[in-house]
């Protein structure tokens, strides 16, 4: 062989596909098939459809997996350390699945600083956070068929308004408690390092705020069943859990604003009827007399010429009432026991007097209430 050929034979070889015991196959599209070569991965798919931006595609020929690509060391054949893969839910689920042995980070960087949230179970027991998180809504289990032991809710204004709203900002941790205070006693070499991720995460969190809610011990003598305590002993708030205490709250205080405010309103009435009595609403209500005063006011009409009303108000505890009427130069001329108490009214002839200005007085045990002027008209 010369030269030459050999130099075709060469370029012939690596014109080939690599399809060497079916692992591993690059296509004319520049398509990478790893596991089971199929030899047209587009056959009866229309040219329109064809997608030729699959630059690696994963098959497996076990009946337990699908196909996945394992990261790092991969742990035994079964159950990879870490991988990415199609998740077994029949022949072909098309789902993604994320597989982290002792956990999953979602990162922006390969700092502990960067991470946006993390599930530890072997050292945190949640599903982690490290920032707000917005959503266009969440809901939470509340179907009658879900629930045993339905109770309706007693008062709970009383008890709520006992808690202590505060301000604050959060120290620098990722929200699952101090991971200094984690045991390292048998940890291997891997889950230290992997701790220490954490432990930076938490150093570098800069505390933000203010926030504004409650403080879980505070919470937990009132109300225990709405905090929940982590295995470190740290506490978290279930500040969904309170929106019916809180619904239940309004109602109890809706209750009271309608008593006081039909309360009020008999108050304010009977302060109207102490202040302006009514002819002929002689006898006062236990809340009114504890308002009335004793109190005597003009007669009404006033210039009068054939009769007019004088009004006036006695407590319930004048023992003796008269009302004196007298001409300008003080003589007595009418002397008029008044033996109802509350608002009372007694009326004057006018053809008993002749024309001119009287004084009239009231005297309540012997006390001189008030005097006013009345004009007689001819």
């Amino acid at each position: 062989m010369n030269t030459k050929q050999f130099f075709i034979s060469i370029a012939l070889i690596m014109c080939i596909p690599f399809v060497s015991n079916a692992q591993l196959y690059v296509d004319s599209l520049g398509i990478v098939q790893v596991g089971k070569y199929q030899q047209d991965i587009y056959e009866n798919v229309a040219d329109y459809m064809k997608d030729t931006t699959f630059t690696l595609n994963v098959k497996s020929t076990s009946n337990s997996t699908n196909g996945r690509i394992a990261i790092g060391d991969a742990g035994n054949r079964y159950f990879m350390n870490v991988s990415v893969g199609e998740l077994l839910d029949g022949d072909d689920s098309d789902k993604l699945w994320l597989h982290g042995k002792i956990g999953i980070c979602y990162t922006t960087g390969n700092r502990a600083q960067d991470t946006i949230f993390h599930y530890e179970p072997d050292l945190i027991d949640n599903f982690y956070f490290n920032s707000n998180v917005y959503a266009t809504n969440i809901s939470v289990a509340s179907d009658s068929r879900f629930k045993t032991d339905i109770t309706p809710l007693e008062s709970s204004l009383q008890t709520l308004t006992s808690l202590s709203p505060v301000s604050y900002k959060l120290l620098p941790r990722s929200g699952n408690g101090d991971l200094d205070d984690v045991p390292t006693a048998g940890l291997s070499e891997k889950e230290l390092r992997n701790l220490e991720f954490f432990r930076n995460l938490q150093k570098n969190k800069k505390p933000d705020g203010p926030h504004f809610g409650f403080i879980a011990q505070e919470v937990k003598e009132i109300y225990p069943e709405l905090v929940h305590t982590d295995k470190d002993g740290y506490m978290y708030i279930d500040y969904i859990g309170m929106i019916p205490l809180l619904v239940n709250a309004i109602g109890e205080l809706n209750t009271q604003i309608e008593e006081l405010k039909a309360e009020n309103s008999e108050l304010n009435q009977a302060v109207v009827n102490a202040q302006a009595p009514a002819v002929g609403n002689n006898q006062p209500s236990q809340i009114a007399d504890d308002f009335l005063r004793n109190a005597l006011y003009q007669n009404h009409p006033n210039p009068f010429t054939s009769s007019t009303t004088i009004s006036m108000s006695l407590r319930s505890e004048v023992a003796d009432a008269v009302l004196y009427i007298f001409d300008m130069q003080g003589s007595l001329l009418k002397t008029i026991p008044v033996n109802n108490r509350g608002n009372v009214s007694v009326t004057i002839d006018g053809g008993e007097l002749n024309a001119g200005m009287y004084i009239y007085s009231l005297v309540a045990d012997g006390n001189e209430v008030a005097s006013k002027r009345m004009i007689l008209t001819k």
